[in-house]
């Protein structure tokens, strides 16, 4: 990869392009030796391009967005220790054979940075700043929900990886510290309080309205994504969080460019590891290096991917290089589902629970109050497991289950199959206990023909209980 910064100078070397901006002069410095050179101290700004476009100082033949330098000044006027920023139109060379590495390396930029400003535009920032103001007994004002739900940087797929991979956070507004703005408000907000803050305020809206999770998601979408994104920056550390929260998150976010900048972002969050790529890349060449970054950090919960399983032999358990969608797209706790490959061509995956279809009786009670819970409709835990599958399978189809609307009942719950596994007899169920949603855990059905036969690996969601008194064990698949 190329590596640039945009760093202030009081000298200009001859035939160099410089911009002037808040009594400052910056220009492109030359591409740093990541391996060797003392790299300095530099910020990254975040913003979002939307659709107009204007002259760029540094690199007249590539058009920049009319949001680029609000933004670079909102960083100058309120952060006067910095001295070098990584700002995407600058720094991202025009180069195709040097720009996809680059763009495979937001990983690496982000997470060496000091510090991400993100720089939203100023009616989304004055938004920000009443929801962190908010307190218990003061009025809801749902337009500046409204508000930052409309905001693109809320909702672009660029916005997960360059949050997650942020050492120090914070927030500005394109006018922040403009005195001639009415509206602003000068410096900078800490992410922690703007996290922490909405994260409060959504909360109490929902208890105040009396809404569940799921309305709240339909209402406010990208409000919901962004919450989760919250969760994930303020309990995991920088490259610990699952394939799978990833591909969760990252699903119900807006993208471009075929979906490259998908994978682009999807790499950035889940490895810091620079890209040495010297070929123009496919989606199926970087739906691969998301999967190839996985494995060699020991996390296959890319497996609970919606795709179409690969064919080959050796290789059914694993999902197709193509677009990488979660089964459902939920928050989950946990690092990752813990895989390892081990002489004789297997691969051991760790703390599995395994469990059978239920051939006659009905589930558990606990089961059945488990999901109703989660589905906020205790009077269904007394009736059949019958009446109650069509109502989950709403509620899943609500966040994004593609999947089969037959389910597989077990004693301990129910497993939603992306695939319907019709009526095979010979089915084992795993199910990832290190990665747990609130009303269960994905899983993997398991269909075998006979004992001689590759199986047949088919991703899922399973409902009920795999956590109390269920016994974890290793399972090992054949890829040889």
């Amino acid at each position: 990869m190329e590596f640039r910064l945009l760093e202030k100078t009081s000298t200009i070397p001859e035939l160099t392009p410089s911009i002037e901006l808040e009594g400052s002069r910056w220009i492109l410095s030359d591409p740093y030796d990541i391996y060797f050179d003392e790299i300095p101290e530099y910020g990254c700004i975040s913003y979002v391009w939307g659709p107009d476009r204007a002259d760029n100082p540094i690199h007249p033949n590539i058009p920049m967005s009319t949001h680029t330098l609000p933004a670079l000044c909102a960083v100058i006027r309120n952060d006067e220790s910095l001295n070098a920023v990584w700002m995407d139109v600058f720094c991202v060379p025009s180069d195709p054979l040097l720009k996809k590495p680059t763009l495979e390396s937001m990983g690496f930029i982000y997470g060496r940075a000091e510090k991400v400003i993100v720089v939203l535009q100023q009616k989304s920032f004055n938004a920000v700043k009443w929801i962190c103001g908010w307190e218990q007994g003061d009025d809801f004002d749902e337009s500046y929900m409204h508000d930052l739900e409309a905001d693109k940087w809320i909702k672009s797929v660029w916005t997960y990886q360059e949050v997650v991979n942020s050492h120090d956070l914070y927030f500005a507004g394109e006018s922040t510290g403009q005195d001639t703005s009415e509206s602003s408000e000068a410096g900078l907000l800490q992410g922690q309080e703007f996290l922490n803050g909405l994260g409060f305020y959504l909360e109490q809206y929902r208890r105040h309205h009396q809404v569940t999770v799921l309305q709240l998601r339909q209402r406010f979408p990208n409000l919901d994504t962004f919450e989760d994104l919250i969760a994930d920056w303020m309990v995991a550390a920088y490259c610990d969080r699952s394939a799978m929260e990833i591909m969760s998150n990252m699903s119900r976010r807006s993208y471009d460019d075929d979906g490259k900048n998908y994978f682009y972002s999807m790499i950035g969050a889940v490895t810091h590891v620079p890209s040495s790529r010297r070929s123009t890349p496919t989606i199926e060449s970087l739906a691969e290096t998301f999967m190839s970054a996985c494995e060699e950090k020991g996390d296959y919960s890319f497996i609970f991917s919606s795709a179409e399983r690969d064919s080959r032999k050796g290789f059914r358990w694993r999902p197709l290089p193509t677009m990488l969608q979660a089964v459902v797209s939920w928050h989950s706790q946990g690092e990752k589902l813990e895989g390892v490959v081990e002489a004789g061509g297997k691969l051991r995956l760790k703390d599995m629970v395994i469990i059978t279809k239920l051939e006659h009786g009905e589930m558990s009670n606990e089961a059945k109050e488990i999901i109703c819970s989660w589905m906020l409709m205790p009077e269904l835990a007394s009736e059949s497991q019958f009446i109650m599958a069509p109502k989950f399978y709403e509620c899943l189809v609500s966040i994004q289950y593609t999947g089969s609307a037959t389910c597989i009942f077990t004693e301990h719950g129910m497993f939603w199959p992306q695939e319907d596994v019709g009526e095979a007899k010979d089915v084992e169920i795993w199910i990832a206990a290190p990665l747990m949603y609130v009303f269960g855990a994905p899983g993997i059905a398991v269909l075998r023909a006979n004992a001689d036969d590759e199986a047949t690996y088919i991703p899922g969601v399973f409902a009920g209980n795999c956590r109390r008194n269920l016994q974890r064990k290793d399972v090992i698949i054949n890829i040889a």
